[in-house]
C-alpha cells in the first residue's frame, strides 16, 4: 500500500465516493481506496462506490491517482485588478455560467474552493473570452490531493 500523509477529512467534499474493494489492481494507488481506509473510526458514514461500479483492472473510470497536484484557491486580486465595470461584468457572467450558479461562482472567486488545473484553464479561458489580456493568476497556490474528479 502507498504511504500517505493523513488527510483531515474536512478536506474531503462530503459527496466524494470512496472505494472499498479489495480486489483491484490499482487500489494501492488510488485515492478514493486510500482515503476510504483513513477515515477514523468514529466514522460509520461515507458515500461510497457500489461494487457494480468497480472495475478491477487498470481502466477503472472511478480511479483517481493519490499524488499531489498543484490547486489553486480564489481569484480576487485578480478580479480587483479587471478595468472598468463592463470587462467585470463580462466576467463574472462568464465564470458563473461556467460554474452553475451565483454560489459556486463566489464559493470558487472566495477562495472556498480549490481548483484543479482543468479549471484553472477554464477560468483563464473564459477571462480571456470576456475580454481579459492580461496575466491569470489566482489568490493562492498550494500542492493538494484533488478531490474534485
Amino acid at each position: 500500500m502507498t504511504e500517505m500523509e493523513t488527510i483531515d477529512i474536512s478536506e474531503i467534499p462530503a459527496t466524494w465516493a470512496l472505494c472499498q474493494s479489495t480486489g483491484c489492481e490499482r487500489s494501492g494507488e488510488c485515492l478514493r481506496h486510500l482515503m476510504c481506509h483513513q477515515m477514523p473510526a468514529n466514522r460509520t458514514w461515507w458515500p461510497c462506490l457500489l461494487p457494480a461500479a468497480v472495475q478491477p483492472t487498470a481502466t477503472c473510470a472511478h480511479f483517481v491517482k493519490a499524488e499531489k497536484v498543484r490547486m489553486a484557491w480564489g481569484w480576487c486580486q485578480l478580479y480587483d485588478q479587471l478595468q472598468g465595470r463592463k470587462l467585470k461584468n463580462a466576467a463574472r457572467l462568464a465564470l458563473t455560467e461556467a460554474l452553475g450558479s451565483k454560489g459556486t461562482y463566489y464559493r470558487y472567486k472566495n477562495g472556498e474552493r480549490p481548483l484543479n488545473a482543468a479549471m484553472q484553464q477554464m477560468v483563464a479561458d473564459r477571462l480571456r473570452a470576456a475580454g481579459y489580456n492580461g496575466e491569470v493568476f489566482f489568490d493562492r497556490y498550494a500542492d493538494a490531493y484533488d478531490f474534485t474528479s
